[in-house]
């Protein structure tokens, strides 16, 4: 296993590109055979490159398993992530220096990194999420393989520009709604209309078609007069429309119904970094912001009155 240090080891904590991103993540405790970290078993690594991210995983690392989600099919954990260090939420109290033994899995379409990391720091994590992991834990990679961290810097690199690019056509859309609220009205409420009156128009024409395409089929096959061709599609469209009910009954609730419950996950989530944020800065700031987005809200109100 060819193991080597990062090329830039000056490489700080805040110049690393970072994001948040949720992965399947699991690490275990291991001892260092050197103060500087860089001397570790490696046989617990290769075991962990070699799980499938189920049965073995969850044997390799019993109590260490970190929480699951249902963000994704697999456990996964929302951490920020560079191609120098990771941060993540756990329960167990690590200390400084503590080394691990950590296995990250991107995405499905990803290799399984495996990677010794030393343990920065570890602190209270956001205490608004009182059914959450307690502790804040940031390590950084000392044993890396070159191609992970190319892989890493990669990876990073792609999700933030997809980042960058869905933000800026968020505030685009912010700053469009905030100066024209008038014009995205109607631009909104003409593309709905658009949509329903194409939407009842395609369901018309398929209507159409299925009806044609039936009379032709029944009369071929039974041979039988106008009246009786049409009795018979009637009741074949009664009941396939029937069952395409009877199916979007069966997913669509489902399918509703799990939206909603991450989106309220999602919500809660950003609600309580919100709160922990908020929280963290000075009174000054907090005068400041409430201040500036008094008058800025004055003024919009000001301006259309």
């Amino acid at each position: 296993m060819d193991i080597v240090k990062p090329k830039n080891k000056s490489l700080s904590r805040r110049g690393a590109l970072r994001i948040y991103q949720p992965v399947d993540l699991f690490y275990q405790k291991i001892s260092s055979g050197a103060e500087n970290g860089t001397n570790f078993d490696l046989t617990k690594a290769s075991e962990f490159s070699q799980g499938s991210g189920n049965e073995q995983d969850t044997q390799l690392t019993t109590d260490q398993t970190l929480p699951e989600s249902k963000i994704h099919e697999n456990n996964a954990l929302n951490v920020n992530i560079s191609a120098s260090g990771i941060s993540f939420t756990c329960k167990e109290e690590l200390k400084t220096d503590d080394c691990l033994i950590l296995r990250i899995r991107l995405s499905s379409s990803i290799p399984v990194i495996t990677v010794n990391c030393k343990v920065v720091y570890c602190k209270p994590s956001n205490p608004f999420e009182k059914d959450r992991y307690p502790y804040l834990v940031g390590v950084c990679f000392v044993n890396i393989k070159e191609e992970d961290t190319e892989l890493l810097h990669k990876y990073i690199n792609k999700k933030r520009k997809q980042q960058l690019t869905l933000n800026g056509l968020l505030a685009a859309f912010f700053v469009t709604v905030i100066g024209f609220p008038d014009v995205i009205f109607d631009f909104l409420i003409g593309l709905f209309d658009l949509f329903i009156e194409n939407s009842i128009e395609a369901m018309h024409l398929l209507f159409e078609l299925i009806e044609y395409n039936l009379d032709h089929l029944v009369e071929f096959l039974f041979h039988t007069n106008v009246h009786d061709t049409q009795t018979i599609v009637f009741y074949i469209i009664i009941g396939l429309g029937l069952l395409g009910l009877y199916v979007l009954m069966r997913t669509i609730p489902p399918f509703c119904i799990k939206q909603w419950r991450n989106y309220r996950v999602f919500i809660h989530r950003k609600k309580l970094s919100f709160l922990y944020c908020w929280r963290e800065k000075p009174l000054m700031y907090k005068i400041s912001v409430i201040s500036a987005a008094i008058i800025a809200g004055s003024c919009y109100v000001m301006f259309f009155i």
